[in-house]
């Protein structure tokens, strides 16, 4: 789990680390400028000209939520194991998305608690996640956004003998604004779970923070430059 926890900051951390390297010099260490002019340096630009910052897009979606899974009756044996209290069937989720040059394509990393029939379950995952954009050009207005997910990872069943193993989270979702919908399967290979794994809703929070080259539809422009025109 630290190593989970460490590598979804580290995604977090990247980007903004690398917005800071764009970052211009101070103005005592700017080249002055020739007191002899320039007649093609000082000609106006275009009025038709627009700003367009350097680099290829950058940003980053910061997410979590809390779900309740199935509940079930569970059948104890020597390798599982019987809580003896009775826990709590909500579980949580955090994590990033990462994107980089592509608007609909993302490297997403999570780490998550859940309760599978009474098992409680650590874990980290790591995927890919697809997106439309937040902007439509028919009301010219930031509506919202569908996305899509996969990925896989490391769980740990917690409070029994069993050893760790995988996991796999495939779902779909819908980000209203800063508001996030979202439906997974999730599927672990713990004694006592159904093989089919199970379903769950989460209802949590998303905030997409664009780094470098945004456009409209990119939400929260963070970078410090006017957004592309992309007409």
């Amino acid at each position: 789990m630290r190593m989970g926890i460490a590598f979804t900051l580290a995604l977090v951390l990247l980007p903004v680390g690398d917005v800071a390297a764009q970052a211009p010099p101070p103005a005592s260490q700017q080249p002055r400028l020739s007191a002899v002019p320039n007649a093609t340096a000082q000609e106006p630009a275009a009025s038709g000209a627009s700003l367009s910052p350097s680099g290829r897009f950058l940003a980053l979606d910061v997410f979590g939520g809390f779900f309740r899974t199935a509940e079930g009756k569970i059948v104890p044996t020597p390798a599982y194991g019987q809580p003896t209290e009775k826990l709590s069937p909500v579980g949580w989720e955090i994590g990033a998305t990462a994107k980089y040059h592509l608007r609909w394509l993302g490297l997403s990393t999570r780490v998550g608690h859940e309760i599978f029939e009474g098992l409680p379950v650590s874990y980290v995952a790591v995927g890919v996640s697809v997106q439309t954009g937040f902007w439509s050009r028919r009301s010219g207005k930031n509506v919202g956004r569908f996305f899509a997910h996969s990925l896989g990872g490391w769980a740990q069943a917690n409070r029994t003998r069993q050893p760790d193993g995988s996991l796999a989270i495939v779902g779909i979702g819908y980000d209203f604004w800063v508001v996030r919908l979202e439906v997974d399967g999730v599927a672990a290979p713990f004694e006592g779970l159904r093989k089919g794994g199970y379903g769950r809703l989460l209802f949590g929070g998303s905030l997409p923070l664009c780094l470098r080259a945004c456009r409209k539809g990119d939400m929260f422009n963070v970078s410090g430059q006017p957004p592309i025109n992309d007409k």
